[in-house]
């Protein structure tokens, strides 16, 4: 596909944009405050017009670039519906061992996951004209903590199971 002028990155773009708005999802039926609801709504449409600001990075597949606003973006707010989602879940206190929550593994993977990631995306987006060893290093940053989140996500599928009584 290289050869033809057809990258794979606008897939990545679409990716980024798609996960998040699952993401806000899932908080938005998780967290039981009638004003996150809000919240949750309306950091979809900001990441959808911060995706779209860029608007070439997603229709075009010939494009070699990152979309410049929406991985800073969508990542400073999931970890603002995460660490909301932790207040929640702590202020509440109606799960009786964390360890055995599912959406407690999957919010702490994700947590560190963006967490780490939102710098890794800002530093590549700066230096982006950098030699191509740096920029693997940025990427080996990604997929371990990809995989580290991935982990968090099987610990997550792991404890959905019903319980044997």
């Amino acid at each position: 596909m290289n050869q033809l002028g057809v990258y794979n990155i606008y897939i990545y773009n679409w990716h980024n944009l798609l996960e998040f708005i699952l993401i806000a999802i899932i908080y938005k039926i998780a967290v039981k405050n009638h004003y996150f609801k809000y919240l949750a709504i309306g950091g979809i449409l900001i990441v959808i017009c911060t995706a779209f600001l860029d608007y070439n990075t997603l229709l075009n597949a010939k494009t070699k670039d990152f979309n410049q606003f929406s991985y800073n973006v969508s990542g400073f707010i999931a970890i603002v519906f995460i660490l909301f989602y932790f207040y929640q879940l702590l202020k509440s206190l109606h799960v009786p061992n964390l360890t055995r929550y599912p959406l407690f593994w999957f919010s702490a993977g994700a947590l560190l996951y963006y967490a780490g990631t939102i710098f890794s995306y800002i530093f590549i987006e700066t230096t982006f004209n950098s030699t191509i060893e740096l920029r693997q290093q940025y990427w080996m940053i990604d997929a371990v903590l990809s995989i580290v989140f991935s982990l968090f996500l099987c610990f997550s599928i792991w404890y959905m199971k019903p319980a044997k009584d």
